[in-house]
């Protein structure tokens, strides 16, 4: 599928790309479709947040698919089952993994390069742009923990 970059001039509505990011940040990146609409839209009743998220996933998938590719080829973004799921057929980078996984390989290996390895991933706070996103905090809390403790444990180690 290969790597590329979508601008924020190619969201035209503001709840598809946090779509996307829920989907990116999620285990396995798959998340029940009740669970979307309530963090997406809490204030709606069940119909409306539903038709909400339809409406969002069609633009989403618009979003994500590239130019020339047939409409309704939904090779990013599926749902099956009640199921929501980015990139299910493809490997998927996220890079609060790559930091996640570093992390917890240098804490298994003991050693400064791992740490430092790690340290360097962290790209900073997560989703600025969402700053004020609830659904967002408690990640952005649990990476900047690790983080912090990363460098803690890597003084320690020195």
């Amino acid at each position: 599928m290969g790597s590329r970059t979508i601008g924020e001039e190619r969201w035209r509505r503001r709840k598809a790309p946090a779509l996307v990011k829920l989907l990116a940040l999620a285990p396995g990146h798959k998340l029940h479709r009740k669970w979307v609409t309530d963090l997406l839209w809490p204030e709606l009743d069940v119909k409306a947040a539903t038709n909400n998220l339809h409406q969002i996933l069609h633009h989403a998938r618009r979003t994500l698919e590239p130019a020339g590719e047939p409409a309704g080829a939904t090779r990013y973004l599926l749902l099956r089952a009640e199921q929501l799921a980015l990139c299910p057929e493809a490997p998927l980078w996220v890079d609060v993994e790559a930091f996640g996984e570093a992390s917890a390989g240098a804490r298994r290996a003991r050693e400064p390069a791992a740490y430092r390895a790690a340290i360097e991933l962290y790209a900073g706070e997560l989703l600025p742009e969402d700053r004020f996103e609830g659904w967002a905090e408690q990640w952005r809390e649990e990476l900047r923990g690790t983080y912090l403790d990363l460098l803690v444990e890597l003084a320690a180690l020195h």
